[in-house]
């Protein structure tokens, strides 16, 4: 008999013994309001990129980059944002973009990507409205050069002497295991132990790139080789 829907009732107790019925208790007021079904701000979390990543790109072609993230209530969310920025703080002009649960595309035109760091933050909505900003994800960007190494693997210092070369190439390094010659295309010309001194007289003019393996990996060098030194 109490609809309950947006009301307001009274209530009263009595109890009753061998001698009767008591009194009445004072009056409580019941107040009923019906809730819609209540819908939280999303909890959203970057997957793709997790972390700070580095993305490496060559001319011509486009700057590109994988985005996922995931959320809850995942199943309520009816839009999120990426927005990208030159300072941490997104203080600096900053450009926001709209994506999917999922996107691999081209980047923005607004980022230039050519040896840039950007940072990167991403949102989710619900009908109730926008959640907070993710913490910021560090974007870098490093131009390869033509031989598809990233700029920041080259390393001159102390690999090998001269600097040109003419005919004979020394290797500083004694824990140096392999050398290889590569052309700036990334072809392997030459490759063999680091013998004292390798004779490179084969080689003509130019500039080159030098693979020199340790055990913990590979470190590289660009070389130039001239017939005579003027």
């Amino acid at each position: 008999s109490i609809p309950g829907k947006d009301s307001i009732w009274y209530m009263q107790i009595r109890v009753k013994n061998n001698e009767g019925w008591s009194a009445w208790s004072s009056t409580i007021q019941w107040t009923f309001r019906k809730l819609e079904d209540p819908i939280p701000l999303p909890t959203i979390m970057m997957i793709e990129p997790m972390n700070d990543t580095v993305i490496s790109w060559r001319e011509p072609d486009t700057l590109s980059m994988r985005c996922r993230w995931s959320a809850i209530p995942e199943q309520l969310i009816i839009a999120s944002q990426l927005r990208f920025s030159t300072s941490i703080t997104f203080t600096a002009k900053t450009d926001t973009i709209s994506f999917q649960k999922e996107m691999s595309c081209g980047l923005p035109t607004f980022i230039p990507g050519k040896d840039t760091v950007w940072y990167m933050q991403a949102r989710a909505s619900t009908t109730k409205g926008w959640c907070e900003w993710t913490s910021p994800k560090r974007i870098i960007f490093r131009k390869q050069i033509q031989t598809g190494i990233l700029r920041g693997e080259i390393d001159n210092v102390n690999l090998f002497y001269p600097q040109p070369v003419t005919n004979s190439l020394y290797i500083t390094d004694p824990l140096v295991l392999q050398v290889e010659i590569m052309s700036l295309q990334g072809n392997s010309i030459w490759k063999g132990i680091p013998s004292v001194p390798i004779n490179v007289a084969f080689l003509p003019d130019g500039i080159y790139c030098l693979r020199l393996l340790f055990e913990q990996g590979s470190r590289y060098a660009l070389m130039m080789k001239r017939n005579s030194i003027k």
